[in-house]
């Protein structure tokens, strides 16, 4: 959903948010973030109003963009728009990749060492700069400006170079880095946040398949409309939508609902307007429901109560 954002990030130091339990987060600040999982060193937990964020940890909120920006910067972490991006190979990702950043007016400068290739990026798009070079040579990379980019985004066919790269422009303290791996246990080789946001796409594409499968096992209308992996997938964020049969859910408030431990109401989708859940809200017929759980096999809304 566009009217929300789930975003993931590791907390680098203490900040604002660190200093009070989450449930004082909304009075003391004006939060109306939600933070949906923890991340704490191989522990994942799925946060109450009593728990505290730390340092190191890896969290997961829900937000509306604007409330996610402020979220954010209560957490030491200043976003803005890029307006450059270097991008690391031409390949498929990169076509599509180049058509959402021109969407939204950021300018990519791609390179690519393979002649062919650059010839064809270049004459898919002939307005963006291809330059056909060896993106792994630092004299290159710093001759294209990789000091002064707002973003590096390493995309070639081999993880080995993706993660180097990624790591160097870590190094070089390029603003947002994002690291293309095909083989998710390569993570295990580096440290956290070394070479930046990684991203696997083997893992987004089993997610994909995984929340398909587990709504083709539901029953009703009440099926796992879409399944997304977090926290380093140990935790999942599932959305359902309630029906009738769901009366015992219905109409109550959120803090009078006894829940399975790991689980959590993240949002609710009602005609179109997000509500990010709070006590006081209550789940209706109609509304769509992203929660954030630990607990395996979810296939149906009543499977959240005890």
């Amino acid at each position: 959903h566009r009217l929300f954002e789930m975003i993931e990030f590791r907390l680098t130091e203490e900040g604002p948010a660190t200093s009070v339990p989450l449930h004082e987060l909304a009075s003391r600040y004006n939060s109306r973030a939600l933070v949906c999982a923890i991340r704490r060193g191989k522990e994942t937990m799925i946060p109450n109003g009593n728990d505290r964020l730390m340092a190191g940890d890896g969290i997961c909120f829900a937000a509306e963009p604007a409330e996610a920006e402020r979220f954010l910067s209560l957490c030491g972490i200043k976003r803005r728009m890029p307006k450059q991006a270097l991008i690391l190979g031409a390949g498929h990702i990169t076509y599509y990749l180049i058509r959402m950043m021109r969407e939204i007016g950021i300018r990519p400068v791609v390179m690519e060492q393979d002649p062919v290739a650059a010839a064809r990026m270049d004459q898919f798009f002939p307005d963006v700069l291809v330059i056909n070079s060896d993106g792994t040579n630092r004299d290159v990379l710093e001759e294209e400006g990789l000091d002064t980019t707002d973003a590096f985004i390493s995309l070639t066919g081999t993880d080995e170079i993706n993660l180097l790269m990624g790591m160097y422009a870590v190094r070089k303290d390029v603003p947002r880095v994002i690291t293309k791996i095909s083989r998710s246990n390569m993570t295990d080789l580096i440290d956290n946040d070394r070479a930046g946001s990684i991203v696997c796409p083997r893992d987004i594409i089993a997610s994909r398949v995984v929340g398909y499968v587990r709504a083709m096992e539901s029953a009703g209308d009440s099926n796992v409309e879409t399944l997304y992996r977090i926290a380093d997938r140990s935790a999942e964020a599932l959305e359902f939508i309630v029906n009738e049969e769901h009366s015992e859910l219905t109409g109550i408030p959120l803090r009078d609902l006894h829940f399975r431990e790991g689980i959590l109401v993240c949002a609710i989708i009602r005609r179109g307007k997000v509500i990010i859940a709070r006590g006081n809200d209550t789940i209706e017929p109609g509304d769509h429901v992203i929660l954030s759980t630990t607990v395996n096999q979810l296939t149906d809304l009543s499977m959240i109560l005890r």
